[in-house]
């Protein structure tokens, strides 16, 4: 019998086609035996600067408190959408605002790896920051990624022509993973060498190549049917009409396109200047969209000029120079973020757009999906990290209580560790001791969050 994937991929001696059949597999044979198997998927988006409580995140009604731990415990859903929300209103019944988890990683201006890992203030070598401890992402990533091409796809933009800069995925202890910050180097991780996508006719030839392969691992599946008997047949040929109604769907489906998204020819000469941070990161999006629409990986990890914010973002290009991002007045500080707010939740906007219309078992691929959306900064341009807030969108399959609430917890209650540990578990990949031994007392999953 073929008891894994992994087996029958190589029984199969696919070679390159086994990229593609290894995450369908599993797809193929649970649909062709009525069985459904969806996939949790989660998104962390990182941005510099901070995520300040008075001048961008809490709502109106609400007093934000002092950052200096000073500010009470809140849980309610009768308040008014802050502004910086605005782009993804419409999904307000499936957001969650979290405030008052302490990560007092250190760093001045990012809290570098420990963002996302709860350990350590960052040291430095030649390289720049080392990684103290797995982080989030990648803790995830490493279940998650068993059945995809990908076990995670990272990238994000800076003001400057970097082709990958490492500051905040990390898969261990000095093992920092770098995000790809250039687009061409995206397309060419996700998609191959070839340029597809540039107009209708490339998109459907790419099609047909799809096609050629699927029609190629056919062949492969009746191949080796010649030489086998009893169960083994039964299960290839589950393998075989699980195939078949595949390729068939994807001749039908017009709403989701698998091959290369399009994209500006200059951006995908890695040797030409890179543009407008803006139209990197919309760029990378799109492909970050159809990487987990179409099963490439599970987990997205985007970071927006995380690190030195002030090496690396001092102004949006594309929509004027807002300077005032870190320094300035709290209005000029809240305007600017406001303006960074807007782009960055457009973008989410619109790949949470496309997802919908993915399906995920009875599903979608977007109601399998949460959103952790935060500063690699806490609360503040310069921070102590004691409060750390957030924005989660989606509620993964009805595992979170994304319900509309604002939730904050009172200084020194509970740790962002604590937070990672929740949407771990809700992904499918259950820990109570992410972040142990790093810088705040580890508690578990949390209550309000988690649903039991």
């Amino acid at each position: 019998m073929f008891n894994t994937r992994r087996h029958f991929i190589r029984r199969m001696g696919l070679g390159a086609g086994a990229t593609l059949l290894a995450p369908l597999a599993n797809r193929w044979i649970a649909e062709a035996q009525g069985a459904v198997l969806p996939q949790k998927r989660v998104v962390f988006f990182l941005f510099s600067n901070g995520f300040s409580p008075a001048a961008t995140f809490t709502p109106k009604e609400i007093a934000p408190g002092k950052v200096e731990r000073d500010w009470t415990a809140v849980e309610t859903k009768d308040f008014t959408l802050p502004a910086f929300a605005q782009p993804v209103a419409h999904l307000r019944d499936k957001m969650l605002f979290v405030d008052g988890l302490a990560n007092r990683c250190g760093g001045q201006h990012s809290g570098y790896f420990g963002s996302l890992s709860g350990h350590l203030p960052p040291q430095f070598d030649e390289k720049g920051a080392v990684a103290p401890a797995i982080t989030i992402d990648q803790h995830i990533a490493k279940s998650l990624g068993q059945t995809t091409p990908k076990t995670s796809v990272l990238f994000g933009v800076n003001k400057y022509a970097d082709r990958s800069i490492s500051s905040v995925f990390a898969a261990g202890p000095k093992q920092p993973i770098a995000q790809i910050t250039n687009p061409a180097l995206l397309y060419k991780d996700l998609f191959g060498g070839a340029v597809l996508g540039q107009d209708r006719t490339q998109q459907e030839l790419a099609k047909l190549e799809t096609s050629a392969l699927l029609g190629s691992i056919n062949h492969d599946i009746k191949r080796m049917r010649a030489s086998l008997a009893g169960p083994e047949k039964e299960k290839l040929d589950q393998h075989l009409s699980a195939l078949e109604a595949f390729k068939a769907r994807q001749d039908n489906v017009k709403i989701v396109d698998c091959t290369a998204p399009v994209v500006p020819p200059a951006l995908l000469d890695e040797k030409a200047e890179i543009g407008h941070m803006e139209d990197r990161l919309e760029a990378m999006m799109d492909m970050g969209t159809v990487a987990l629409a179409c099963g490439m990986t599970n987990v997205l990890g985007i970071a927006a000029n995380t690190g030195n914010s002030h090496v690396y973002w001092h102004g949006m290009s594309r929509n004027g120079n807002v300077a005032n991002a870190g320094h300035g007045t709290q209005d000029e500080y809240a305007a600017a973020m406001q303006t960074y707010h807007h782009f960055f939740l457009g973008l989410l906007a619109k790949m949470i757009a496309k997802l919908s219309l993915v399906k995920d078992g009875d599903k979608s691929v977007w109601d399998n999906t949460v959103i952790v959306y935060m500063s690699c900064n806490g609360e503040a341009h310069h921070s102590r990290k004691q409060r750390w807030p957030l924005l989660l969108i989606g509620d993964a399959g009805g595992a979170l209580k994304a319900d509309g609430r604002f939730l904050r917890y009172a200084p020194g209650q509970r740790a962002l560790v604590d937070l990672y540990s929740s949407v771990a578990t809700a992904v499918g990949v259950p820990t109570d001791d992410f972040g142990k031994g790093g810088v705040e007392a580890v508690k578990g999953p949390l209550s309000e969050v988690l649903k039991s």
